[in-house]
Parts: C-alpha cells; sequence; structure tokens
C-alpha cells in the first residue's frame, strides 16, 4: 500500500508542475504598442517598457489554452474507455471481492 501511495503521489505532482510550466510557456504577451517585440524574457520586457507608454499585454492567456487542451484529451480518452468503464461500473461488489480460499469468482489465486 505504500509503494502504491508513492506513485500515487508522485504522479500528482508531476502533472501539477507540468501543468504550472505549460502554463508560461502557452501564455503569449506582446507590446503594446509594437506588436513585433514578444515579452518573452525580462530583457524583452524591458525593451518595450523603454517606449513611453507601453507595457506588455497578453495577446493569448496559457490557462485557456490549457484547459482547452485538457478538455479535449479528457473527452477522447472517455470516448474511447467508454466500453470498459461501463463494463468496469456494471460489476457486483461480489466481484471485487476475495473470500476466504483465496478465490476470486472461483478462479484459485497463486
Amino acid at each position: 500500500m505504500s509503494l502504491m501511495n508513492t506513485v500515487w503521489y508522485f504522479g500528482m505532482a508531476i502533472s501539477r508542475i507540468v501543468a504550472l510550466g505549460l502554463l508560461d510557456m502557452l501564455t503569449v504577451e506582446r507590446c503594446s504598442t509594437h506588436r513585433e517585440i514578444e515579452c518573452l524574457s525580462k530583457t524583452a520586457n524591458k525593451d518595450c517598457e523603454k517606449l513611453v507608454g507601453n507595457e506588455c499585454v497578453i495577446v493569448m492567456d496559457g490557462f485557456f489554452v490549457e484547459v482547452l487542451f485538457c478538455t479535449v484529451s479528457g473527452v477522447v480518452w472517455y470516448l474511447s474507455l467508454k466500453k470498459i468503464l461501463e463494463n468496469l461500473q456494471s460489476k457486483q461488489t461480489s466481484d471485487w471481492q476475495v473470500n476466504d480460499d483465496g478465490l476470486i469468482h472461483g478462479v484459485l489465486q497463486g
């Protein structure tokens, strides 16, 4: 049980790190009046701010791109595994229990 807990926690931590890391990569910022200047780094931000009255504005927010991607991939995942999931959900509680003899539905488990 401890190994399963560790693997679960590691998977959750990695997915959070990747999701937060992708937010910055998917966000597109440009200079407010000089659109050819992208605000990809601190030096680019300073170059934009040196121009009078300019600031970096968000053109495309990475949050919405990530939400769209995760939603589409979740729907595709569900539709591709729908029959398997419905089969698992239709099983009786007794199908998931192991009896005292070590048998699962009459099959001896090694």
